[in-house]
């Protein structure tokens, strides 16, 4: 029995000190920043005192947005909000107007109404706001793990909006899910990455500038970024290739979309009401993705629902007298494969054209 019981634990025992040492990797090189609770903080302060910042590599955008708008001295005139695709609508956009971006990569629905009331807690709310919503806020799979839920929960409550609370929810309304990050391998992989850099001291961290004119991607002070010089300088071939491979690579956020969840519809729609309610000014931006991707996407079954989603919102837009320019389709909005840097990230030139072509 004992000799059974020995055969049991033996794995275990033998992968225990592995277990410690993945553990001890992830901690102590932390790539991202995830136990240096005073980085987001740092961040926003320097963006508050006019610095870009640079090497904001997995860094928490959404806390560092709560903390710019918890520092903020006066309400900004324009918010921007939306994901990676609209965080290059910067200051020229609307000059001698203080903007501020505050879009984040991978936006959901959940992330857009959370920092919404983050604003409306600090009294911070603008006399505009510029949102640019995405295709796949109304796929139920794409539910946000990482959105600031009890400034969600507070959103969804003036709403009125009862939703199903599930244990995950509740965990993660506690533990902060990012810490979870500790236990993946997935961390792991990117720790070891860094390992040599860690050795010598030279892990990339997040640093204030004062001149923009780097190969490395920058946080400007009114939140928009810069690209990498790399994303910049792409061929056409590049893009074009890029493009193709978006959309015949299952695209995150498409998957397994079959129809528009009504519950989130619902929050949609609701959300726009008390924007309006609160007294702000609304326009909509329909930011497009590459004209190939839009075509690859939009004939096949499995995806062209792409089509029913911007109806609705064009629908819901009209209904509610919110302005809306562009469409997710480029074709529609005179963009062209010039106009992107890739499958799903317009040129600000373009997003530009847009917005004032048809003003």
């Amino acid at each position: 029995m004992n000799r059974f019981i020995y055969k049991e634990l033996l794995p275990i025992i033998l992968l225990t000190p592995f277990f410690f040492f993945f553990i001890f990797i992830n901690v102590s090189i932390d790539p991202s920043g995830l136990l240096r609770k005073s980085q987001e903080k740092q961040i926003a302060l320097w963006l508050n005192d006019g610095y870009g910042v640079t090497n904001a590599i997995n860094v928490d955008y959404r806390k560092i947005i709560k903390e710019r708008i918890a520092l903020l001295e006066t309400k900004p005139d324009i918010i921007v909000m939306g994901s990676s695709r609209a965080m290059i609508i910067d200051s020229s956009f609307f000059p001698n107007r203080h903007l501020l971006n505050c879009s984040l990569p991978s936006a959901n629905l959940e992330d857009i109404i959370a920092n919404y009331q983050v604003l409306y807690e600090a009294n911070k709310l603008p006399s505009k706001l510029i949102l640019c919503p995405d295709l796949h806020y109304f796929n139920s799979y794409t539910k946000s793990n990482f959105h600031l839920f009890h400034e969600f929960d507070n959103a969804m409550q003036r709403m009125e909006i009862v939703q199903n609370t599930t244990l995950k929810d509740f965990i993660i309304k506690w533990i902060d899910p990012r810490y979870f990050q500790i236990l993946s391998p997935g961390y792991f992989q990117e720790s070891i990455r860094f390992f040599p850099a860690w050795v010598v001291g030279k892990i990339p961290r997040p640093k204030p500038i004062e001149h923009y004119e780097t190969e490395e991607k920058v946080i400007r002070p009114d939140g928009s970024i810069i690209y990498e010089s790399s994303r910049r300088q792409r061929t056409q071939q590049e893009i074009e290739l890029k493009a193709e491979r978006y959309a015949f690579k299952h695209p995150e956020g498409l998957i397994n979309y079959r129809q528009l969840d009504p519950l989130r519809k619902q929050i949609f729609e609701e959300f726009l009401k008390m924007v309006k309610k609160d007294g702000v000014e609304i326009e909509i931006i329909l930011i497009p993705i590459h004209p190939r991707s839009y075509e690859i996407l939009s004939k096949n079954k499995i995806y062209k629902i792409i089509i029913d989603v911007e109806k609705y919102m064009v629908e819901v837009f009209n209904s509610l007298d919110i302005p809306v320019y562009g469409s997710f389709d480029a074709t529609k909005c005179g963009c062209n494969s010039i106009d992107f840097y890739d499958a799903v990230h317009a040129k600000p030139e373009a997003i530009k054209r847009i917005l004032f072509t048809y003003k």
